[in-house]
């Protein structure tokens, strides 16, 4: 005779941080770079333009490494040092704001 499973309880977790929508999100990702969306609004459209040539992130980022310019590599360090929550909310134009 075989044993009935336990039923299955759910429990809900209390968080420490509120958990962020949409804009919410994409504006902490922004506080946690020191950017403004003012500041963010008058920079070069990067990711429009990568977006247009079809020119995936990764790909770019990835011919960027290869870069021995000094602008190139403090970029890359300010990305590298990111979380993956800022590299998932955040435009490229806010982590080029971030490391100038």
């Amino acid at each position: 005779m075989e044993s009935a499973a336990p039923p299955r309880v759910r429990l809900k977790v209390p968080r420490d941080e509120p958990r962020f929508k949409g804009a919410a999100r994409k504006a902490s990702a922004l506080d946690k770079l020191g950017v403004s969306a003012a500041q963010l609004a008058s920079a070069p459209p990067i990711t429009a333009l990568l977006k247009e040539s079809k020119v995936a992130r990764e790909a770019a980022l990835a011919a960027l490494r290869f870069s021995s310019d000094p602008v190139a590599k403090t970029f890359l360090k300010k990305y590298d040092a990111c979380t993956s929550s800022v590299l998932h909310f955040a435009p490229l134009e806010a982590i080029a704001l971030a490391a100038a």
